[in-house]
């Protein structure tokens, strides 16, 4: 059965003015409810429970967790965990709370490694050691003092950590009842604020005594008993505090109240521990509670309680939360036991009504909206499916529901048409008439329409035009007179076709959409005008199927099965263009068509909604982060209201859409930052990005990968990247999606670079960010000036003494020089040649030596991160090499290892390659290869080798191999593929000799350094 969790609202006083009634012009305000996103993969966090959560300087998200720390771009997830023996890394893996500091500092409270401070210049964690003993080491809270400097509340009292030094001066000891001080909180004024395990402490501005506060009122008592685990001072002035099991107190000067609705006992506090309290930009409060979710008060509105409902999938993630934080774009972070939460900061222009909101009364009676009808009261009236109706009442804040009966039930209403006395009729299996004022309904004899499917309707005058499967229908309501109309064949002056999708008045014409075109009718003659799609006719309609015709700017649009067609209204036929997905139409198959009141067209269609421009006649298509559902919308199925808003109907509910919350959201766009640099598989600190220097690379580096990110929280899954290297890249390079952003280069010459970054938005008001990054790499010593004019000089004076001995020699042995320059050239050619031999192969099998291989295993490594070619090792092995040796002489241990070798040059492909690493092991490099046809590679040079036995001075010698087999996985460095081979292999003779065995994806470790093993 379905929880509705925030069904417990309270008329409640508590620290603000009562509550009152949402005004009309906020009539959605009703079904409006804090949406939170998580992290798309939690998995990558140190452990799903989290602690602590803050956004550093830079605007990166630090997330503590029970079992180390991470830092969040949007994009990928960087942990840091302790160590042992890492002097320079964290302490403690439990991390209880974190506070940001000047210069992308963080600091880090652990539970029982003390107070850390993480340095962006060297990525490294220094620990504040504690002289004195002046705070303990579980560090329970931190707080800024508004200088750069931090409160510490610890098991054993609170310290001061000084601005810009590493000395810490203890402030409180304990009282005699307590040591433990669990929050701690500064007020502008230089007030301090200490929440101990025996109430509210406070040192004024001026005075060394900290010293139990006094107050008065309800919540006095509580304040010099309970444990109080938070603190806020909120922009009215009001110091909040949370509890240990007594609810919130709101102090005001030293009148303390308990919060109404906020009580021990309330449903929405029930006596849990009041864990952290935050108000963001909006005004709105957030508290924390350990195991009964948050509380959110907005304004003089009353409490509602945020929890996590298993069947909505928006909902808080965790009801045990430990920490609440509001970003610099004032977007909620809450840190639950099962990750962390993220609120957008603003008001998206869509949301969607479904059947699972959180009452039972605003909820639908299903997600299927088929119709829809807005009549004079504002109210909308949604045809559902199964014969089912309702009414959203904006200003009750309700939804009331009709379930038709009997010959009308089993139907879904596709239509509605709502007269001017208040008569709703709706199309179902049938049509029926419904009383606005008491929802009682009858049905509507109308011969040819009983029984069948309604689904499309339109009053025009005293006319009820109704569109079936079979034609179109027309009732006069004065005189009870029906018309009927059908297609017949192909005449053009006829209906185009039966299936009549919509009807619209436009002036004084109908227009009709069918699935064989459109028709402009005649009420008054009973004559069409049809339009239709003429092959080879780049005028005519698009497509013959179509849903929804609308006019605006002196146009009529048209909504087909092949995008949106426009024509202008006026004398003679009408010419057709069209918007498509060229166009950035969200997609073709055009459900529904409405226009707001800036004239701009609203698409729904098969991809989302989109808004087409009819200046520009190019469209953009809405996104998760304009809070537009994955849903399909149905046809027809859209209405605008008289306030601008416009509904659409799908099969994931009622999406509402307010134009003009964009209008008024304009917001700048979020930065776009440099997140990583890792340059030959090492990752140098964060501060090496900071600020606007360019980033200097040596000469001896081959690899350089630049991670970036914009930081945008709110749909970070949407945003497109790319990336383009001036003067090396031709074109910009994209980023495929879900994929890192990570611009990645090899062997750059020496010089100074562009490096142009790029972020796209989508969305209705999406945007492009573009960051440019100064790259500096050093020359190599053959490039510098002083090198080059060395060269030059040299070559002078060669060139002169050259011309000089050829022409004495010239002059005395012409003949002969020419003979001994061609003998020492051509023997310089071979000794060369053999050289090259010798240095690239294995002396006793012919094939390529160890670092013959790693070169090209690096080549196809590059080539592998550029395009994504797969590539995979097998590590071959000889089983019981030692006992051949041993058995029958190393001549022929030498002489299986030629054999061996030969067999397998013989057995791969010709583009694979075969090297010997060294003693009765080898590897092959098997280029554009998953890891499943590389065991079937491996399996087959295990037979080959094993079958026939090696023939030795007519002796035969059985010979066996043990492969291990790895398939490159992305980001891994050639090196971490060798070793997982390496590993596989060794399985491979754990399993009994002469088998394969591949090593499973998930066993890579980055820059794991392979580890020396004792061969069998």
């Amino acid at each position: 059965m379905r929880r509705f969790v925030n069904s417990a609202v309270l008329a409640v006083f508590f620290c603000a003015a009562p509550a009152t009634r949402a005004s009309a012009a906020d009539i959605w305000q009703a079904w409006r409810s804090p949406s939170f996103s998580t992290l798309k993969d939690r998995s990558a966090l140190p452990h799903p429970t989290t602690t602590a959560i803050i956004q550093d300087t830079s605007g990166f998200i630090w997330i503590g967790t029970r079992r180390g720390l991470a830092r969040y771009d949007g994009q990928r997830v960087l942990t840091f965990l302790q160590k042992p023996g890492d002097p320079s890394g964290l302490t403690d893996n439990y991390v209880r709370n974190l506070l940001a500091l000047p210069g992308g500092r963080v600091l880090v409270g652990t539970n029982v490694g003390g107070l850390l401070r993480f340095d962006p210049t060297t990525n490294r964690f220094a620990r504040l050691q504690l002289q004195e003993a002046e705070i303990g080491e579980r560090i329970f809270g931190l707080a800024a003092d508004h200088r750069g400097g931090a409160w510490i509340a610890s098991d054993r009292g609170v310290g001061h950590l000084l601005p810009g030094s590493d000395k810490i001066e203890g402030i409180w000891r304990g009282n005699g009842k307590t040591v433990r001080a669990f929050a701690v909180h500064q007020d502008r004024d230089g007030t301090v604020w200490i929440g101990s395990g025996s109430g509210l402490l406070v040192r004024r501005p001026g005075e060394s005594n900290v010293r139990q506060f006094r107050a008065h009122g309800a919540g006095a008592s509580i304040l010099n008993s309970d444990a109080i685990w938070a603190l806020m001072r909120d922009r009215a002035g009001r110091l909040w505090v949370g509890t240990g099991s007594h609810g919130i107190i709101c102090l005001t000067g030293k009148e303390a109240r308990i919060a109404d609705g906020l009580s021990a006992d309330s449903p929405l506090v029930h006596h849990r521990t009041i864990r952290a309290i935050a108000q963001d930009r909006k005004g709105r409060i957030f508290i924390a509670t350990d195991g009964i979710g948050m509380i959110m008060i907005d304004g003089d509105r009353p409490p509602i309680a945020l929890r996590h409902d298993a069947e909505r999938e928006n909902s808080l993630p965790g009801d045990t939360v430990r920490d609440i934080f509001v970003d610099r774009d004032g977007g909620v972070w809450a840190a639950t036991d099962v990750g962390p939460a993220y609120l957008y900061a603003k008001q998206k222009p869509a949301f969607t009504i479904t059947s699972g909101m959180s009452e039972r009364r605003k909820s639908l009676a299903s997600n299927d909206v088929r119709g829809l009808g807005v009549d004079r009261q504002g109210r909308i009236w949604a045809g559902l499916d199964n014969g089912r109706i309702d009414i959203l009442d904006g200003k009750a804040g309700l939804v009331r529901h009709i379930a038709l009966t009997g010959e009308y039930a089993g139907q879904d209403v596709k239509s509605l048409a709502i007269a001017p006395d208040g008569t709703v009729y709706a199309g179902a299996r049938g049509l029926v008439a419904i009383d606005s004022k008491t929802l009682g309904w009858h049905g509507i004899d109308v011969p040819g329409v009983n029984g069948a499917a309604v689904i499309s309707l339109l009053l025009f005058g005293h006319r009820l035009m109704i569109g079936t499967y079979e034609g179109l229908f027309i009732r006069d309501l004065q005189t009870g007179r029906l018309t009927r109309y059908v297609q017949k064949g192909d005449e053009t002056g006829g209906l185009p076709g039966n299936e009549v999708i919509n009807i619209t008045a436009i002036g004084d014409s109908v227009w009709l959409s069918t699935s064989r075109g459109i028709s402009r009718f005649d009420p008054q003659s009973g004559t069409f005008e049809n339009y239709r799609n003429r092959p080879g006719n780049p005028k005519s309609l698009p497509q013959d199927y179509t849903s929804s015709i609308i006019k605006a700017h002196g146009r009529l649009w048209v909504g087909t099965y092949g995008g949106v067609a426009y024509a202008r209204l006026g004398k003679g036929p009408l010419r057709f263009g069209a918007v498509t997905e060229r166009d950035g139409l969200a997609g073709n198959d055009v459900s529904s068509l409405v226009a707001d009141a800036s004239g701009k067209i609203w698409v729904a269609s098969s991809g989302g909604l989109s808004v087409i421009d009819p200046a520009r006649g190019t469209a953009r298509s809405a996104s998760t982060v304009d809070g537009l559902p994955q849903t399909t919308f149905n046809r027809r199925t859209a209405e605008p209201m008289a306030d601008g808003t416009l509904l659409f109907g799908g099969t994931g509910g009622l999406t509402v859409v307010q134009p003009k919350a964009m209008q008024h959201e304009h917001t700048n766009a979020a930065a776009l930052v440099p997140t990583t640099l890792e340059i030959d598989g090492h990752v140098l600190p964060f501060g090496t990005l900071a600020g606007d220097e360019a980033v200097n690379i040596g000469s001896d580096v081959r690899s350089l990968r630049l991670g970036f990110a914009l930081l945008d929280f709110a749909a970070p899954q949407d945003i497109r990247y790319s990336y383009r290297l001036d003067g090396f890249d031709a074109n910009w390079v994209s980023v495929p999606s879900d994929t890192p952003a990570i611009a990645a280069y090899t062997n750059l010459p020496g010089g100074d670079y562009t490096l142009r970054l790029r972020a796209r938005v989508p969305g209705l008001e999406g945007q492009t960010v573009e960051h440019v990054l100064s790259l500096h790499v050093a020359p190599a010593w053959y490039q510098t000036w002083t090198a080059r004019l060395a060269f030059i000089i040299a070559a002078i004076f060669a060139i002169i003494g050259l011309i000089q001995i050829r022409t004495a020699f010239m002059r005395h042995r012409t003949r002969m020089l020419e003979r001994i320059v061609e003998e020492r050239t051509q023997a310089l050619v071979e000794a060369n040649a053999e050289l090259d031999r010798q240095a690239r192969t294995d002396a006793l099998t012919g094939l390529l030596n160890r670092r013959s291989m790693m070169d090209r295993l690096s080549e196809e490594h590059v080539r592998a991160t550029r395009s994504r070619p797969p590539f995979s090792l097998a590590l071959v092995d000889i089983d019981r090499f030692k006992a051949i040796n041993d058995r029958y002489g190393h001549h022929v241990g030498d002489m299986v290892l030629r054999e061996v070798a030969a067999r397998l040059a013989g057995a791969v492909r010709p583009v694979d390659i075969v090297a010997r690493l060294g003693g009765e092991e080898f590897v092959v490099l098997l280029p554009e290869c998953g890891r499943e046809d590389a065991v079937l590679h491996a399996e087959r040079l295990r037979d080959v080798i094993a079958d026939p036995q090696v023939d030795v001075d007519g002796a035969c010698v059985p010979v066996t191999v043990s492969i291990g087999v790895a398939d490159w996985v992305v980001l891994e460095s050639p090196s971490a593929t060798l070793q997982r081979a390496d590993k596989a292999m060794y399985q491979a003779k754990q399993s009994g000799r002469n088998a394969v065995f591949a090593a499973p994806p998930d066993d890579y470790q980055p820059d794991a350094d392979r580890t020396a093993r004792k061969r069998t």
